[in-house]
């Protein structure tokens, strides 16, 4: 997770894991679960690291996924109403059934009503060159960090 200070509002890139992941890897992901350790502690989670820093989730100005795998959107729950900024062929594929079973992605962490901005390539957040989001697939569908 990465928290953006800009002029015209904070950004923040990716969740991280779902706060039941510290305790209960496998009412989120189910069998992957017994393929990884999991380490994270109360506070650790997007919640408790933005509190930390003394923002209030509500307040951000975007979310932006780099892409949908449960440890980059896990933490999606957290900021409820938050724009969200993600590639579409991204956003398809962590909709189409074939890719959830074989991908890792969890609709749950992704699901919220907010509104989703569906990019087709690069975008400039704030118009003024300063926050790109730039899609290099390869690791998900479309993957799209941030610079």
């Amino acid at each position: 997770m990465f928290l953006i200070e800009h002029p015209q509002g904070r950004v923040l890139v990716d969740t991280g894991l779902h706060p039941a992941m510290g305790h209960d890897p496998a009412s989120r992901i189910g069998g992957l679960a017994k393929a990884f350790s999991f380490a994270l502690g109360p506070g650790e989670d997007v919640g408790g690291r933005l509190a930390a820093l003394g923002v209030d989730p509500a307040g951000l100005h975007a979310l932006v996924l780099t892409h949908l795998h449960y440890d980059h959107a896990g933490g999606c729950v957290v900021p409820p109403g938050v724009p969200l900024y993600v590639q579409a062929r991204e956003w398809e594929a962590g909709r189409d059934p074939e890719a959830i079973a074989t991908h890792a992605y969890v609709p749950a962490d992704y699901a919220q009503d907010r509104t989703v901005h569906l990019l087709d390539g690069g975008h400039d957040l704030f118009g003024d060159g300063q926050v790109l989001l730039v899609p290099t697939p390869g690791h998900s569908a479309a993957t799209s960090p941030c610079c």
